[in-house]
């Protein structure tokens, strides 16, 4: 079954006005087609299994 969810792992990245624009347009882009997208942004750190087990509870579809 399908959740319609996509999953950003954004690596040290929301903190540039670039790269907020870059995730803002992946969210309208999903969204308008349909789709939730779940952003988690980690910091200068690889992500961690935690990180992990929270994105895929989302269960995203890609």
């Amino acid at each position: 079954m399908q959740t319609r969810t996509i999953g950003v792992f954004a690596l040290d990245t929301a903190t540039t006005p670039f790269a907020v624009e870059l995730l803002l347009s992946i969210e309208q882009t999903a969204q308008q087609a349909g789709w939730n997208v779940f952003i988690l942004n980690l910091l200068s750190n690889p992500p961690t299994d935690q990180n992990v087990d929270l994105m895929l509870s989302h269960r995203p579809d890609g």
